[in-house]
């Protein structure tokens, strides 16, 4: 009986750990982040970014990660003018993508809205 205990204890100390990080703004995940780099490998801290990012985060980081790449290579010399139209017009579809990112999620918008309708506040909808 004691082993059932201490596996509900377990997966109830993992499922308040996970929720808590996921609530967790996104800077301070960063500077974390940032100190546990310097003193694990790099192998554990990418595992560790892939658990503590939400899906939205990693979005972001790779969109940044790509545009920077994308700079540099418009800045490189000896590049056509075909290559530069590619370029920008990569640079543009990013910077929709990043818009996009940013956006409110449909799991977002529905907690709202129960949020919202359990506390009682009108909607838009509904004024």
């Amino acid at each position: 009986m004691w082993f059932v205990k201490l596996i509900f204890f377990i997966v109830f100390v993992f499922g308040v750990g996970a929720l808590l990080l996921n609530l967790t703004p996104t800077d301070v995940k960063m500077q974390g982040l940032s100190l546990l780099e310097k003193a694990v490998p790099k192998s554990v801290n990418d595992k560790i970014t892939d658990l503590t990012l939400t899906p939205s985060e990693k979005r972001d980081k790779l969109i940044s990660k790509l545009d920077s790449q994308l700079e540099d290579a418009a800045h490189e010399g000896g590049i056509s003018d075909d290559s530069k139209k590619i370029i920008e017009e990569a640079r543009k579809t990013l910077s929709e993508l990043d818009l996009k990112n940013h956006d409110a999620s449909l799991t977002e918008v529905i907690t709202a809205k129960l949020a919202d309708t359990v506390l009682g506040k009108k909607t838009e909808c509904e004024e």
